[in-house]
């Protein structure tokens, strides 16, 4: 996962065992709409190993009646930390402590379909970031902007996130390239925002798991993706095992620098409620 990944941010200032490594073969009023599922594909928990360090976590997720994510629990190793999710009427609330004196807060507003529209974010009870998002009328994200100082515009193509370009202090930074399967993105999480590489919503946050993989980020890509490019010649590509039901099971992670051949960086594996 992007806590085991080495996930460097755009700029300072916005502010990533004993397994084997070998690749296998394989809108309402007070209370916004939470997006319907397929139970059978609720994920429970998602293992990463590291490839390349032999390290490994385990995540496992805690759902309300409603079928919403209200834990996130994570172990790597070498300790332990949770990620809590509150709902109130149209405020999300997404709190991450890792230390007893570092504590993250994420405040989401929500419209009435149960996109973003607004998110704050805290350090202890400093405020940090302020961020606005905008969507495209099918509800794709199309930008969001970070205190008017930072805009970042989403370029999407047939039903898939494509590119995305950041403008901040006279620069403009474009991350993406993506490519995609035809693999449906159909479990409950966005398992694309998980792996990918290409993001800035992660930067910006400095979490995890941040509203994105929640779904109030509106429409999410269609397909799984092939392939999404990190920084100039920095490419990771994903190639993807099922269960016997069909359903994702194992992602494995490429890396590439343009000038190596790519090699096999980690791999996730995913377990659903029964």
């Amino acid at each position: 996962m992007k806590t085991i990944k080495s996930f460097c941010t755009m700029m300072s200032v916005l502010a990533l065992v004993a397994v084997s490594c070998e690749p296998e073969n394989k809108g309402r009023g007070d209370e916004p709409d939470v997006p319907v599922v397929n139970e059978t594909k609720t994920i429970s928990s998602i293992r990463y190993v590291d490839c390349v360090y032999g390290s490994e976590s385990m995540t496992d997720f805690v759902y309300d009646g409603q079928g919403r994510v209200i834990s996130i629990e994570t172990d790597d190793g070498y300790g332990s930390y949770a990620v809590d999710v509150v709902y109130s009427g149209n405020e999300v609330t997404v709190t991450s402590a890792l230390f007893s004196d570092y504590v993250t807060e994420l405040v989401y507003e929500l419209d009435d379909a149960g996109k973003a529209i607004s998110m704050s974010t805290f350090l202890g009870d400093e405020l940090e970031l302020e961020i606005e998002f905008s969507y495209n009328q099918d509800g794709s994200m199309s930008s969001l902007s970070v205190m008017d100082s930072y805009v970042v515009d989403y370029v999407w193509e047939d039903g898939n996130l494509v590119t995305a370009v950041a403008r901040l202090m006279g620069y403009e930074i474009e991350r993406g390239d993506r490519t995609y399967t035809d693999i449906p993105n159909d479990t409950n999480l966005d398992l694309n925002s998980l792996i990918c590489m290409s993001d800035f919503s992660g930067s910006i946050t400095n979490m995890d798991y941040d509203g994105e993989i929640l779904g109030i980020y509106g429409k999410t890509s269609s397909c799984m993706m092939s392939s999404d490019v990190w920084d100039y010649e920095d490419m990771y590509e994903y190639e993807y095992g099922f269960d016997g039901q069909g359903r994702i099971s194992e992602i494995d992670v490429y890396y590439s620098d343009g000038f190596s051949e790519r090699e096999l960086e980690g791999k996730y594996y995913i377990d659903y409620l029964k």
